[in-house]
């Protein structure tokens, strides 16, 4: 072989290899690869009922908590159940922490409770989004309620944490925060709410700590600030759903428009009713 048709050969290699480079590159700029989740769903989110008393029935824990069944045949899912249980034990012991160190020691009767609900916003085969809501009542002014994202990826069999929504070497903080700090204010306003800039510049900081509560919908992500956090305990808890074509250059994976609250539960469940500021006025299941 002559040296003219080697180098002729080792051009067109050279040249299909950065060509190959080149729509690699572009491809992972546009997000190309970044996988998007498919239907139907391998289980269904059920509401089961919480009733748990303890010290003469004094303290008590009560709501509605999910509950995840076969799509096929209604069985429970012992490894997302057991992912579910291990959340929310996190949040019952910090709650019988808080009651232990409020305890009276004047004999005089106290009660305390625990109440838990949640809203499904996101349900595909590849993973779950849920957020939770829990309030807590030590017999103060008011009780103290906040929220928590339970988003679970079902291929991983784990809880994923906001910072697993993005891709790795994104600024995803920054990106959020911008957009928080340009929304909120309106969403305020039109509320009637008392627009406080400064509270609503600390509340969305771009430090993690102030992002622990993003949920995934079927148009992007729903970002909720718990009371106090960038408003009022009055203003309730604030949220804002960012839309997908704003996160592409970030988000790591893509939502599905279509697995939203469509796939029916055939479990449903009424929690007794309570004043609560920022839980749904009823935990009636609808998938």
């Amino acid at each position: 072989m002559s040296r003219l048709v080697k180098r002729k050969k080792y051009g067109q290699v050279f040249v299909t290899f950065l060509t190959c480079a080149l729509l690699c590159s572009h491809c992972t700029q546009s997000n190309c690869r970044i996988p998007q989740d498919t239907l139907p769903p391998l289980y269904t989110i059920h509401g089961e009922e919480m009733n748990e008393t303890f010290l003469a029935n004094r303290y008590r824990i009560q709501g509605s908590i999910p509950f995840f069944r076969y799509q096929h045949n209604s069985d429970p899912v012992p490894f997302i159940n057991e992912l579910v249980n291990s959340f929310l034990l996190n949040e019952k012991s910090k709650w019988e922490q808080s009651v232990s160190t409020n305890l009276h020691d004047d004999g005089l009767p106290y009660d305390a409770s625990l109440w838990i609900d949640f809203e499904t916003h996101y349900l595909s085969k590849e993973r779950s989004s849920i957020q939770m809501f829990f309030s807590i009542d030590l017999g103060g002014a008011h009780p103290h309620e906040y929220s928590k994202a339970l988003n679970i990826d079902f291929t991983k069999k784990t809880i994923v944490n906001t910072k697993d929504l993005f891709l790795s070497q994104s600024d995803f903080l920054k990106s959020i925060s911008t957009i928080a700090r340009s929304k909120l204010p309106q969403k305020l306003q039109n509320n009637q709410s008392t627009v406080d800039r400064e509270w609503i510049l600390q509340g969305t900081e771009p430090i993690l700590d102030n992002y622990q509560n993003v949920c995934i919908t079927p148009n992007g992500l729903l970002v909720t600030f718990d009371p106090y956090q960038v408003a009022s305990y009055g203003d309730g808890l604030q949220s804002i759903e960012i839309p997908f074509s704003d996160l592409r250059n970030i988000i790591a994976f893509k939502p599905n428009p279509s697995a939203g609250l469509s796939y029916p539960s055939t479990s449903q469940i009424t929690c007794p009713s309570v004043s609560r500021t920022i839980v749904p006025s009823s935990c009636v299941v609808k998938m």
